[in-house]
């Protein structure tokens, strides 16, 4: 195990020298002996604005998105000497949507366990599209406030399934402070396919579906994979 550290180690510091000496990530250049794979891990946080779309016993739910936050890792693996890569992340992410009824705010807050996976197209070392799916697992209970009183209720309870899945859509920005590492800004738009509605309580017909903006910031660090 040592020996092994060590070997990834000396790669590093390799890759370090080839990523100050070129312009662009070296899984964006042809190599004549070999393929590099380049692997990023990316802690980040996350401010989420969830908008849910709902219909409950016939009637239209108009929610709003208030920010939330959130946080987790990020792993990415460069596919090969094309500009693709692949990336995983474990989210906790929390939830937080408003709605007015009678000049009365009302919120709902949720948490879950977020699992995005993106194939990305990378323009340049700076600026890469992604698409992909998620799969979200709810956690705990639902908190549900108004006039500064709260009460928890189980997602059950709440009429909505505690299981998601859907579609993300990514613009990522990568700006380098030192070779190897970069500060990640990335825009991602949630767009949740599940219907979310527990019937019962509710009744047939009813939707809720997943939809949120986020933006994700991070420290990323590259490195040769080998």
């Amino acid at each position: 195990m040592i020996k092994n550290w060590r070997f990834l180690f000396l790669l590093s510091i390799v890759s370090s020298q080839s990523f100050a000496s070129q312009g662009m990530p070296q899984f964006l250049l042809k190599q004549s002996d070999e393929t590099p794979i380049i692997m990023e891990v990316t802690p980040v946080v996350i401010l989420n604005a969830a908008a849910p779309t709902q219909t409950q016993n016939g009637g239209s739910i108009g929610w709003t998105g208030a920010v939330a936050t959130g946080f987790g890792l990020l792993t990415s693996v460069s596919l090969f000497s094309t500009p693709f890569d692949a990336e995983i992340g474990a989210i906790y992410l929390n939830q937080s949507s408003e709605r007015e009824i009678s000049s009365v705010t009302h919120q709902q807050n949720s948490h879950q366990l977020h699992v995005p996976l993106i194939i990305r197209y990378n323009f340049d070392d700076k600026v890469g599209i992604g698409f992909g799916g998620y799969a979200s697992f709810g956690k705990g209970n639902i908190t549900n406030s108004q006039n500064g009183t709260s009460s928890l209720s189980s997602y059950s309870e709440s009429g909505i399934h505690n299981r998601d899945f859907g579609l993300l859509f990514s613009l990522r920005a990568s700006l380098q402070i030192v070779p190897q590492f970069y500060f990640i800004v990335d825009g991602r738009y949630k767009h949740g396919l599940s219907n979310l509605a527990n019937i019962p309580p509710g009744i047939s017909g009813d939707i809720y579906n997943t939809r949120s903006m986020q933006a994700y910031l991070g420290l990323s660090y590259r490195f040769l994979l080998f």
